[in-house]
């Protein structure tokens, strides 16, 4: 058996880190374990669920999960914003699981700049006045 050096081309959709106002809070990420089975496919429309996401922590199981107040496991409580984004399959098109990754939970968020997920139920995944609550380290701004 060998090793291969072949090079290989990997591309999937561009994503979007306008919603980051400047840097602060890259060095403190808190790191989290991505339960894909909660996200819908309004959220991967290009193959990633996007950064800028806001997510929660299911109570049972740990994991991160998409944001929203109308829920009860949770995710109705914000842990804050996925900094890079989260790929839902690998190069040969099976569904992934889990994905790590960082969580911003300090720094300046500009609001107009988050991801929506029009269609996506419960607004799973979006920032309400609840989440900004809940993420009082976060400064967002217009």
């Amino acid at each position: 058996m060998g090793i291969s050096l072949d090079i290989t081309r990997d591309t999937w959709g561009v994503d979007n880190l306008d919603w980051l106002a400047e840097r602060k809070g890259f060095d403190t990420c808190r790191p989290g374990t991505v339960d894909i089975a909660l996200f819908v496919a309004e959220h991967y429309p290009e193959g990633f669920i996007p950064s800028g996401t806001v997510v929660g922590v299911v109570t049972a199981t740990g994991r991160l999960g998409p944001y929203s107040p109308l829920l009860a496991n949770g995710l109705e409580t914000a842990f804050g914003h996925i900094l890079q984004p989260v790929r839902v399959a690998d190069r040969s098109g099976n569904a992934l699981t889990r994905a790590g990754v960082a969580v911003l939970w300090e720094g300046v968020v500009l609001l107009s700049k988050l991801p929506n997920f029009a269609g996506a139920a419960n607004g799973l995944g979006e920032l309400d006045a609840n989440g900004q609550a809940d993420l009082k380290f976060i400064r967002y701004e217009p």
